[in-house]
């Protein structure tokens, strides 16, 4: 008799019905919608926590890991599905989502990963069409004037989008570029990993490309982009030294350029895309990045007293004295230039305006500026010229008819 024993098969992944998958996550989403809700958490073998106004609430709502492991093989098959989230080196799986609701249609950014927990899932709710100038969105906080002129007018240059994760950029530039392709004839490129809002052509043709669908990276669709003579081009977002070079390269060729980044300050958006080059580059690189810059804009979305949220800005314009301090690699003066008298403003010229208009407390404020001592001043002259602090905000940000 031998003593050898068999070693028992090894399972792969398990199997998914994948029209189950799809009927159990959109019972989950019908429980966990409602007003406020912009981004839900998931994970595995615990409860959803949909994010409300910004504020992560925990909810009674179960949720396993088999459940988002279904998730990932219904949703992320261009990606990899449930495989690529449990073995593949990333650990990640993103993609886009759609899910029909009783009267609507959504679409979520979906990001699936591994995590000491389990599997996880962060969803972002993204409106089926793109968000338009006028709708409810911008009503308590209109897309500067500025931005809105410079997108419609400016034949070239560079704006920056900037903000940390969920602070409403992709939403103001998917405006922005709602409003030209309704008003303008023009070649509209997108760029994206995933795509979030879907143009569909009016008066513009829009071109859109996700990277891993259409396009293997961003440096390489970008240069793509550029023998089809767009005049704007989208790049979701800036993220190696080569997708700088080539968004800098084609904002100075004759190409409106919007990009995001993750920057909490205009000065820092500006110094962190010249210093991701070597030292030897960085005069050559500063040069070009102030002859194509037009315009950065910070946001941040911050709590208000009746538990909603606001977005709290900072907005830079190119001029030729900022455009000399950019050469000059002076970054760190920026944020001292940003004079109201030039149309521009600092976080804490916009906390201040929001304080005196009643919608934040001191202790918010406080929280959410970049620099302590000048929001201070600024709120004690505030609190001695209320009526003209508060509406210089209203004047910066513009209204839309």
């Amino acid at each position: 008799m031998s003593n050898t024993t068999t070693a028992p098969a090894r399972q792969g992944p398990p199997q998914v019905d994948i029209d189950k998958a799809k009927e159990r996550f959109t019972r989950v989403l019908t429980q966990l919608l409602r007003p406020g809700v912009s981004d839900i958490h998931f994970e595995g073998s615990r409860v959803a926590w949909p994010v409300v106004f910004s504020v992560p609430t925990r909810s009674d709502v179960p949720v396993s890991d088999a459940d988002i492991y279904a998730w990932a093989e219904a949703f992320g098959q261009n990606r990899g599905g449930g495989r690529a989230l449990i073995q593949g080196p990333a650990g990640t799986v993103e993609c886009m989502g759609v899910v029909t609701l009783p009267g609507r249609k959504i679409r979520l950014r979906m990001t699936f990963r591994r995590q000491e927990q389990g599997l996880g899932l962060s969803i972002r709710i993204v409106p089926e069409k793109p968000p338009r100038l006028t709708d409810a969105v911008f009503r308590d906080n209109p897309i500067p004037e500025a931005l809105v002129s410079i997108t419609l007018n400016a034949p070239a240059g560079l704006i920056l989008f900037c903000g940390p994760t969920g602070s409403g950029k992709t939403t103001m530039n998917a405006a922005l570029l709602a409003e030209v392709n309704a008003t303008q004839q023009k070649h509209i490129y997108t760029v994206e990993d995933p795509i979030e809002f879907v143009h569909t052509s009016d008066r513009s043709v829009v071109s859109q490309r996700e990277i891993g669908q259409h396009a293997d990276t961003f440096p390489h669709a970008l240069k793509t982009s550029l023998r089809s003579r767009p005049n704007i081009i989208l790049v979701g977002e800036l993220l190696d030294l080569e997708t700088v070079r080539v968004a800098i390269e084609a904002a100075n060729k004759g190409h409106l350029v919007f990009a995001t980044s993750h920057a909490s300050s205009a000065s820092e958006a500006v110094s962190s895309l010249v210093s991701q080059f070597p030292g030897g580059e960085q005069n050559q690189v500063a040069t070009a990045l102030s002859q194509a810059l037009r315009a950065v804009v910070v946001q941040r979305l911050v709590p208000t007293v009746d538990k909603r949220v606001v977005p709290a800005r900072e907005m830079l314009l190119n001029t030729v004295a900022i455009a000399a301090k950019i050469r000059d690699a002076n970054y760190s003066s920026l944020t001292q230039m940003l004079k109201l008298t030039d149309g521009m403003w600092t976080f804490e010229d916009d906390l201040a305006a929001l304080w005196a208009q009643g919608r934040v407390d001191v202790a918010t404020a406080r929280r959410f500026c970049n620099d302590r001592e000048s929001l201070d001043q600024k709120l004690d002259y505030a609190s001695r010229n209320r009526e003209e602090v508060s509406s210089g905000r209203n004047r910066r940000a513009g209204t839309v008819d």
